[in-house]
């Protein structure tokens, strides 16, 4: 009996004639299978002969896998053979039997979205990559570690996951494996790497890369394209500095992020970034920082709500080694964070910067005896002024929201000097931090409860 194996060429259907039983083997696409299966035997695959065939895109196509028993074999050359009408395909070492009768190879448009793809180590220490992809899949860039760039460089093959190296130092080299992932309309293309030191102790394991992106739809833009503030506070952990750190930071109609602040250990820092995400109702771009060639770092990857006021937030992690010459906190320490923020509009000549009149100052941490707080109002002319007569000064840059100041503590002749920023549109007005002694304490500006 002759049975029929389909060649799918294009839109073409081509019929070859095997002598096996069961079973079919095509190709779905742009490409072929090569040998043509016409020539072998000219009627019979012969029982338990092993046969190479290969996958051979059309110019300007990719292809992208076989399609046995439900899984997908990335290999464009594959073993196969016939046992009494079965289909078998060689996996490793086995030879499998097929448990449908189908094999088909399948081809398509080149599967790489060409760009900037950007991410931050997920273990190990805070690192980041960014790389840029070409449409033939060939990518470049660069890991920064501790201070540090390194190159990473490679090309995918006709699959979505290619091996490389990437070598850290003359003793330590990884092979590096990296997968595509084209994404959908709710999640963006996506770079997974992942690093395998050969059972060394390497300092990072995997990074996710996404896309620099920004949202098409110009509404979106617009709500986000402004002026943020936002603070960096201690998390509960005992270690950390107990201030709060701050920033400002701009957005770009292009997507473009722009950081400049200061840690809670009084550390100041600037970082350039970009959207990466292009979810409708969350985007994200991460958030990396290391100063002192890497013995202070800031990593995680931060959220923005877009609307008619754009909130931001994330709960990056902060390390810092010990530094026998640091200012504050020489010992290091290491702890989550979290980010809080909101868009910030500057108040015209005639308005208030905050919506409220009646706030609370307060002032926590650092080697304070014990916290106190100081009642107080925010002027017409945006000067916030104690009125319970403790010494307070405050000095407000409406146009970024940064304020300084100076408090002298209860029973105390020395005052403290301060530095925060100032939150819109949350149920809180904003924070900073003091310093006394290498240490680092919280001032926090709020509304009395009714």
């Amino acid at each position: 009996m002759i049975y029929k194996v389909r060649a799918i060429v294009g839109l073409f259907v081509v019929l070859a004639n095997l002598g096996a039983s069961g079973f079919e083997i095509y190709s779905d696409g742009p490409g072929r299978i090569s040998p043509d299966f016409d020539g072998i035997d000219g009627k019979n695959m012969v029982r338990k002969r092993i046969y190479t065939i290969s996958a051979r895109p059309f110019p300007g196509f990719f292809f992208y896998a076989w399609h046995f028993n439900g899984d997908y074999l990335t290999s464009r050359v594959l073993q196969i053979k016939q046992v009494n009408g079965t289909l078998y395909v060689k996996e490793g070492a086995e030879f499998i039997p097929s448990s449908d009768g189908v094999l088909f190879a399948d081809f398509g448009q080149s599967p790489f979205i060409p760009g900037t793809y950007i991410g931050i180590s997920h273990s190990g220490k805070p690192a980041e990559m960014k790389l840029q992809l070409s449409r033939q899949g060939s990518f470049s860039g660069n890991i920064r570690l501790e201070g540090k760039s390194y190159p990473l460089s490679g090309k995918y093959p006709e699959v979505w996951t290619t091996t490389t190296t990437f070598q850290l130092s003359s003793n330590l080299v990884a092979a590096v494996t990296t997968y595509f992932d084209v994404g959908d309309i709710y999640i963006p293309p996506n770079i997974y790497v992942s690093f395998d030191w050969g059972g060394a102790s390497g300092p990072f394991d995997h990074f996710e890369c996404q896309q620099m992106s920004f949202h098409s739809d110009a509404d979106v833009r617009k709500q986000l394209a402004r002026k943020y503030t936002m603070t960096i506070a201690n998390e509960d952990y005992d270690s950390l500095p107990r201030g709060d750190g701050f920033a400002t930071l701009t957005v770009t109609r292009s997507g473009g992020v722009r950081v400049v602040g200061k840690l809670p250990d009084g550390v100041p820092f600037t970082q350039g970034s970009s959207i990466t995400d292009t979810l409708v109702d969350t985007l994200k771009w991460p958030f990396f920082i290391s100063l002192n060639k890497g013995g202070e770092t800031a990593s995680g990857w931060m959220q923005m709500y877009p609307g008619d006021w754009s909130e931001v937030s994330g709960g990056p992690f902060w390390q810092k080694l010990p530094q026998t010459n640091a200012s504050t906190y020489p010992d290091g320490f290491l702890g989550y964070v979290y980010v809080e923020g909101s868009s910030y509009e500057p108040p015209g000549p005639t308005n208030q910067i905050l919506g409220v009149t009646n706030l609370l100052v307060s002032y926590d941490g650092g080697t304070l005896p014990i916290h106190f707080v100081n009642p107080a109002i925010l002027t017409s002319d945006n000067k916030i002024v104690a009125t319970n007569g403790n010494q307070q000064t405050f000095k407000i840059q409406p146009q970024t929201g940064l304020f300084t100041g100076t408090a002298t503590p209860p029973g105390q002749t020395q005052p403290i000097s301060f530095q925060g920023v100032l939150i819109q549109n949350l149920d809180w007005c904003g924070s900073g931090f003091f310093l006394q002694d290498k240490q680092s304490g919280r001032v926090t500006i709020e509304v009395p409860l009714p």
